[in-house]
C-alpha cells in the first residue's frame, strides 16, 4: 500500500480513487469546497472509507480562517489519542499529520497514531518507511523505535532494522528532554550496550574467512556506533574499557581508524595520558615501519589485488594517517610531557628522526618541525624548573635555533604567524629579544631577497607586537625591548616603534623600483602588506586608547579614545582594502570599525558582498547583526512580514530544523550512517541552544518594535523559542577565528577591541529573552479588547504572575549572575534593569489589595519608581556627555559613535510607556472597577513615569535633529581629514606623534588609490543614511 506522505509540512495528495471534482478542489486548495465535497461522501461510505474522507474534510478545515475550523483537527487526533481510537487507513494519517503541522505534542497525538497504524499494516514497508520517516522528522524517539523493532520482528531480513533500533535505543537513553525518567534512560543504554555487544561477539566469535552473520557488527560505522555506546560506561578507565573490547590498538591494526581516534580522544577526556602515550608510540614505531617497508618495495598503498594485499593496503593507509595527523600528535606530546619526560622525549626524538626521510609532502614536513619545536620548547620549559636535573642554559640555543629553522622554512605559510605564538608567549624575554634580533637579520641576509625580506620582516613586527600587548617585557618600568622607561604596564614607545615600522615598510613597497615585488607577491599566499596595515592600525588603536572595557562603559567604547589616532587607523585599514578587496580578514575588521563610528550603511554594504549564508550565519553572522537594531533601526520596516537583516537567519534556522537536518537524519538512518546520525543530533542540539538564534529573534523584535510596528508572533510562540528550555544554556558559536588575533592570550582578543560590547553570552542573551517576553507581555492586544470582567481578572492574574516570575529571574542574572559587567554594555545593563523594575511595578500594581479608602502610597512602589526614574536620568545623562575640550563638530562625532547607547535609551522609555498603558488599561477593567476610582498616589505614580518617558522622547527628538543639522552644516570633506591629521599642520604633538602623521600622509601620498577625499564622502553618506532611519524610529 502506498501512502500520500510527501514529507514534514508538505501537503499530502488524495486517493486516486477519489472523484476528479474532490481532487480539483484538493489541488487548488478550494477549501471550503473539499468540506462540502466531503460531506456528501460520507453519507454513503463504511470503515477506513470513513476514517480516510474525515481526515479529508478534517485537513480542509485546518486551512480555513474560523478557530472552530483551523484547530478541529487538533482536538480530533487528541480525543483519538486520549480515548486509543486510530484510523484504519495510513492515507488518513498522513492528512491528520499534516493538519496538525507544528502542534508541540507530536509524540503524544500523531506519534501515537503513527505507531498504531504500522501495527495494523504489519507487512506494508512503504508504510514502515514513511511513519519512521514522520517520526525522526519530529524527534519522536521513542514511537521511531517502536517501529523499527516491529519491522524487524513483522519484516526479518534486514540488517539495518536491527542497528537502527540499538542506535534509536541510544538515542533514546542519552535524550533527557524526551526521556525524563533517569531509571528508564538508564534501563534503554543497558539494552543497547547488551543488543550491541552481541553484535560484537559475533563478529568476534567468526572465523576468519567465514561470512559474518546479519547481525554482527560488519561496517565501519556498526563499529563507531559500538564504541559510542562503549564510551558511555560509568567509572571507565583503560582497563575497564580494555575488559569490554575497546582497544585503540586493535582498531587501527584492523585498519578502523576513525574507531581508533574516537577511542584515544575519550582517553584524553579520562585523562588516561600513560595508555595515550603507549598506544601512540606503538602506533607511529609501526607506521614507520610500514612506510619504510613500502619505500624498499616501491609499492603504493593502494595497489595489490588479492585479499591479503588489500588488507595490508587498508593496515598501511591507517597507520599513515596516524602519523599525519596533528590531533594525535599532540595528544601524543601532551602525554609525554605527563610522564617521565626524560625517557618520554628520547622516545619522541627518535621516531622524529625515523619519520624525516618517509615526508614527501611540504605540509608533512611542517608537521615534524612543528612536532620538533614543541618537544624542544617542553624540555626547556622542565630544564627551568628543574634545573637540578637538567642544565637549562643547554636548551637555550636548541630553542632558538629551532624557532629561526621553522621561520625560514614556513615563513611563506599564511600559519606560521600562528604556529609560533604559543612558543614566543612563554618564551623568556632575553631569548624572546634575540629572537626577534636574529629574525631582524634573517630579512637582510647578502642574497637580498626582497619578497624573503618583506616576509620575515612582517613577522617580526607581528611578533613584537603581541610581545608589546603582553607586557612580560616591562621589569622595574624600563622595555627589555626598546629600553624606554615605562609607566603602565603597556611599553607605549614600542606601539609607537612598531607603527612607524610598519608605515615605513609598506610606503618603501609602493615606490617604483619595487614593482616587481609587488608582482611577487600578488602570486604568493601570505599578503604581508595587509599584515603590516593590520599591525600598524592596531598599534594606532592601542596608541588611541580604545582598550576592550569590562567596567560596563557608560556609552561608548571610544568615547575617551584619541580621535586622530582612531581614524587614522580606519583610514590605513581603508586605503589598503582598496588594493586588496579580496581580503575578507580586512573587510571583517572594517564592518566592525565603521560600526564602531556610525557608519552602518557602509558597514552593512561590506557584509553583504561577504555573502554570508546559510550555516555560517550562525557563527559569522553575530560579528555583523548583534546589537544591529539598536545603532540601525533604519533597516527595519513595520510590517513583520517585510525583509530585515534578520530574514535570513530566521529563514536558514527554519529550514534547518523543520527539513536540511530531518531530510539528513532521514538518509543516515537509510544508509546506516551512524556517525552522522549521532553528529546531526549534536548540531541540532548546538543550533537549539545557539546564542545566535536568541540573537535573530531579539534583534528582529526590538527593530520593528522601534518603527512602531508589531511582530507576526508572539514571542512565545515562535517555533525557534520554543525549542529553548528555561535551565537551556546558551551557547556562543561564533566564529572569531576568522579576524587575525595578534593580542597576547592573557589580553583581550581583537574583536573585543573594535566592537560595541562583549559578544554573544548565555546572560546577555536570556536577559534579552526575558525583556522580550515581557515586552511582548504588555504589548499583549487582548488588553485593548471589550471583554468580561471574569475573562479580564484572569488576564490580570495571568500578566501578574508572568511579571513575578520574570523579576526574580532578571534579578538573580543581574545581581548574583557569573560577570555580568564581561557581558553587557553600560546602556544595555541600564536598560535591564529597568526592565527588571517595570516587572516588579506592574506585578506588585496589578496585584494590590485596596480598602475603600486607601490614601497612602505603598512603600515599595514608591522605591520601584524612584529606581525607574533614576535609571531613565542615568541613561540620559551619560548619552549626552562628551570627553572633556570637546569643541565645534566633534559633538556630531560622538553622537554618532553612541547610537547603540541611543538605542537602548528608546528601548528603555518605550518599555516604560508601555508598562505604564498596561497597568492603566488591566486594573481599569478589574482593581478600580469596583472601587469606582483609582487612589490619587496610583494616578500620580503614572504620570509621573509617563513625564519621565515623554522628556527622554523629547530628548531622542532633539538629538536627531542636531545629527541632521551637524551633517547639514557642510565642510566636512576638510573637516574630518583635520580631525584626523590637524595636529602635524599646526604643529601640535611631540615629535613621535608628528613623525606617525608625516609617515602616514606620505603613505598615503605614495600608494596608487592613496587619497583622502574618499573616506570622508564615506562617512558622510554612512551618516546620512543613519539619520533617515533613526527618523522612522517611533519617540511616543
Amino acid at each position: 500500500m502506498s501512502t500520500s506522505y510527501g514529507g514534514p509540512g508538505r501537503k499530502p495528495r488524495l486517493k486516486d480513487s477519489c472523484s476528479n471534482k474532490l481532487i480539483e478542489a484538493w489541488n487548488n486548495e478550494q477549501w471550503s469546497a473539499v468540506v462540502n465535497l466531503t460531506k456528501q461522501l460520507l453519507r454513503n461510505v463504511q470503515g477506513a472509507d470513513k476514517d480516510y474522507y474525515e481526515a479529508v474534510a478534517l485537513a480542509a478545515r485546518s486551512e480555513l480562517e474560523h478557530p472552530g475550523d483551523k484547530y478541529a483537527a487538533r482536538e480530533e487526533v487528541q480525543r483519538m489519542a486520549k480515548a486509543k481510537v486510530h484510523p484504519f487507513d495510513p492515507w488518513a494519517v498522513d492528512l491528520l499529520d499534516w493538519a496538525c503541522r507544528g502542534m508541540p505534542n507530536w509524540s503524544e497525538t500523531i506519534g501515537v497514531l503513527r505507531s498504531a497504524v504500522v501495527k495494523m499494516c504489519k507487512r506494508d514497508k512503504e508504510v514502515y518507511k514513511v511513519s519512521l520517516t514522520a517520526c525522526i522528522a519530529n524527534e519522536d524517539w521513542e514511537h521511531a523505535q517502536e517501529i523499527v523493532k516491529s519491522k524487524g520482528t513483522n519484516i526479518p531480513g534486514d540488517r539495518l532494522d536491527h542497528f537502527n533500533n540499538i542506535v534509536l535505543l541510544y538515542i533514546r537513553a542519552n535524550d533527557p528532554k524526551k526521556t525524563q525518567d533517569p531509571k528508564m534512560r538508564a534501563l534503554l543504554w543497558q539494552i543497547a550496550k547488551k543488543t550491541i555487544d552481541r553484535a560484537y561477539a559475533l563478529r568476534s566469535e567468526t572465523p576468519d574467512g567465514k561470512t559474518l552473520p546479519p547481525h554482527a557488527i560488519i561496517t565501519e560505522e556498526e563499529m563507531l556506533l559500538w564504541v559510542h555506546i562503549e564510551l558511555k560506561l560509568e567509572s571507565a578507565d583503560a582497563n575497564r574499557l580494555k575488559q569490554e573490547g575497546v582497544d585503540a590498538w586493535k582498531a587501527i591494526t584492523e585498519s578502523h581508524y576513525p574507531v581508533f581516534k574516537a577511542i584515544v580522544n575519550h582517553l584524553e577526556v579520562l585523562q588516561e595520558w600513560g595508555e595515550i602515550f603507549d598506544v601512540c608510540h606503538a602506533v607511529f614505531m609501526r607506521g614507520i615501519e610500514l612506510l619504510q617497508k613500502q619505500a624498499e618495495t616501491g609499492t603504493q598503498a593502494s595497489e595489490g589485488k588479492d585479499a591479503n594485499a588489500e588488507k595490508a593496503a587498508a593496515e598501511t593507509n591507517a597507520f599513515s594517517r596516524a602519523l599525519f595527523d596533528w590531533s594525535l600528535w599532540t595528544q601524543f606530546i601532551t602525554a609525554a610531557e605527563k610522564g617521565d619526560r626524560r625517557r618520554s622525549f628520547e622516545q619522541l626524538d627518535n621516531i622524529l628522526a625515523k619519520l624525516a626521510p618517509c615526508t614527501n609532502y611540504r605540509i608533512q614536513q611542517k608537521m615534524l618541525d612543528l612536532a620538533g619545536l614543541h618537544v624542544a620548547f617542553s624540555r626547556l620549559q622542565w630544564s627551568e624548573a628543574h634545573p637540578e636535573d637538567d642544565d637549562f642554559s643547554l636548551h637555550e640555543p636548541t630553542m632558538l635555533t629551532g624557532l629561526l629553522d621553522f621561520v625560514n622554512a614556513h615563513y611563506k605559510q599564511v600559519s606560521c604567524f600562528d604556529d609560533l605564538k604559543p612558543f614566543l608567549e612563554k618564551l623568556p624575554v632575553n631569548l624572546l629579544k634575540t629572537f626577534l634580533l636574529n629574525l631582524g637579520i634573517e630579512g637582510q641576509r647578502k642574497e637580498n631577497n626582497a619578497l624573503k625580506n618583506i616576509m620575515l620582516v612582517t613577522l617580526r613586527f607581528r611578533f613584537r607586537y603581541t610581545v608589546t600587548t603582553s607586557g612580560r617585557a616591562i621589569f622595574e618600568s624600563k622595555c627589555g625591548l626598546c629600553e624606554a622607561i615605562v609607566p603602565g604596564d603597556k611599553c607605549e614607545a614600542c606601539f609607537y616603534s612598531i607603527a612607524q615600522a610598519c608605515m615605513h615598510t609598506y610606503t618603501i613597497s609602493f615606490k617604483r623600483e619595487q614593482v616587481p615585488l609587488r608582482q611577487a607577491l600578488e602570486e604568493e599566499e601570505l599578503d604581508p602588506l595587509t599584515d603590516l596595515s593590520i599591525i600598524g592600525a592596531l598599534c594606532l588603536l592601542k596608541l588611541a586608547g580604545v582598550d576592550p572595557v569590562t567596567s560596563l562603559a557608560k556609552v561608548s567604547r571610544i568615547q575617551t579614545a584619541d580621535l586622530p589616532r582612531l581614524l587614522q587607523a580606519i583610514i590605513w585599514l581603508d586605503l589598503r582594502f582598496q588594493e586588496a578587496p579580496h581580503s575578507t580578514t580586512l573587510r571583517l575588521i572594517l564592518v566592525k570599525l565603521f560600526t564602531l563610528i556610525g557608519c552602518v550603511s557602509h558597514a552593512k554594504l561590506l557584509w553583504d558582498k561577504l555573502d554570508v549564508k546559510n550555516v555560517t550565519l550562525d557563527s559569522l553572522g553575530p560579528l555583523f547583526s548583534d546589537r544591529l537594531s539598536s545603532i540601525a533601526p533604519g533597516l527595519w520596516a513595520v510590517s513583520a512580514h517585510a525583509w530585515s537583516p534578520i530574514t535570513p537567519y530566521i529563514k536558514h534556522y527554519d529550514k534547518a530544523f523543520s527539513n536540511d537536518i530531518p531530510a539528513n537524519l532521514r538518509a543516515a538512518f537509510e544508509q546506516g550512517s551512524y556517525d552522522s546520525i549521532l553528529g546531526l543530533l549534536g548540531l541540532k542540539d548546538r543550533l537549539e541552544r545557539s546564542c545566535t538564534v536568541v540573537m535573530a529573534i531579539v534583534e528582529e523584535s526590538r527593530g520593528i518594535r522601534a518603527v512602531g510596528g508589531k511582530a507576526g508572533l508572539e514571542i512565545l510562540e515562535d517555533p525557534l523559542i520554543r525549542r529553548i528550555q528555561d535551565k537551556t544554556e546558551l551557547l556562543d558559536a561564533t566564529a572569531y577565528g576568522c579576524l587575525p588575533n595578534h593580542e597576547d592570550s592573557s589580553q583581550k582578543p581583537i574583536h573585543d577591541l573594535i566592537s560595541i560590547g562583549p559578544g554573544l553570552s548565555h546572560t546577555r542573551m536570556r536577559l534579552s529573552l526575558l525583556a522580550e517576553m515581557f515586552m511582548n507581555l504588555i504589548g499583549w492586544s487582548a488588553l485593548k479588547e471589550v471583554r468580561s470582567a471574569k475573562a479580564a481578572d484572569v488576564d490580570r492574574l495571568h500578566i501578574a504572575k508572568e511579571c513575578m516570575d520574570g523579576f526574580y529571574e532578571m534579578d538573580e542574572l543581574l545581581t548574583k549572575g557569573p560577570r555580568v559587567e564581561e557581558s553587557l554594555t553600560g546602556p544595555e545593563y541600564s536598560y535591564f534593569k529597568l526592565v527588571c523594575s517595570l516587572q516588579e511595578l506592574v506585578w506588585t500594581n496589578l496585584t494590590i489589595s485596596l480598602p475603600q479608602n486607601a490614601n497612602a502610597r505603598p512603600l515599595a512602589t514608591s522605591e520601584t519608581i524612584d529606581d525607574i526614574i533614576a535609571i531613565l536620568k542615568d541613561q540620559t545623562t551619560a548619552l549626552n556627555a562628551l570627553p572633556g575640550g570637546v569643541i565645534g563638530m566633534r559633538p556630531v562625532f560622538y553622537a554618532f559613535s553612541s547610537l547603540h547607547a541611543n538605542g537602548m535609551l528608546r528601548e528603555s522609555a518605550t518599555a516604560v510607556r508601555m508598562a505604564i498603558l498596561t497597568i492603566d488599561a488591566v486594573t481599569e477593567k478589574t482593581i478600580f472597577k469596583a472601587n469606582s476610582k483609582a487612589p490619587k498616589w496610583f494616578i500620580e505614580d503614572l504620570e509621573k513615569l509617563k513625564d519621565a518617558s515623554n522628556e527622554v522622547f523629547a530628548v531622542l527628538k532633539q538629538r536627531i535633529k542636531l545629527l541632521s543639522d551637524g551633517i547639514n552644516e557642510g565642510g566636512w570633506m576638510d573637516r574630518i581629514p583635520e580631525w584626523a591629521f590637524g595636529g602635524l599642520l599646526m604643529g601640535d604633538g611631540d615629535d613621535r606623534t608628528k613623525d606617525v602623521d608625516s609617515l602616514l600622509l606620505t603613505l598615503i601620498e605614495t600608494t596608487p588609490l592613496g587619497g583622502l577625499e574618499r573616506f570622508p564622502s564615506l562617512v558622510l553618506d554612512s551618516w546620512e543614511d543613519a539619520v533617515k532611519g533613526l527618523a522612522k524610529t517611533k519617540l511616543g
